[in-house]
């Protein structure tokens, strides 16, 4: 019977920490204009344990790249982008324990 107790407090708090875990990776998604191009952009996030990520997708003209800043530290920047009225979408590499922020960041010309 003692083990049995033991078994489920385990599960439980497994279960819990891979709760806490999964809702540290999602922080929620961002709508916001630019300030130099005024480019109209939101910012997304997702992946699992060992492979978060963080993107952006922006419609407008301009050159733009997207920083995501990991959990566990280290901030990770996406290839730079050139748009011309459309819209476009980039990512960063990946986050090991989850992605604390994203967001774009413009390159004046």
């Amino acid at each position: 019977m003692m083990m049995m107790k033991r078994n489920v407090a385990l599960a439980v708090t497994g279960i819990a920490a891979s709760a806490a875990l999964s809702l540290m990776a999602a922080p929620a998604a961002m709508a916001e204009t630019t300030p130099y191009y005024q480019l109209q952009c939101s910012t997304y996030t997702g992946g699992s344990f060992g492979s978060y990520y963080g993107g952006a997708t922006c419609t407008g003209a301009g050159l733009w790249k997207v920083q995501v800043d990991c959990t566990a530290g280290g901030t990770l920047y996406g290839p730079s982008v050139l748009s011309f009225g459309e819209t476009r979408s980039t990512s960063a590499g990946t986050c090991w324990w989850g992605v604390n922020s994203v967001r774009v960041v413009e390159i004046p010309a």
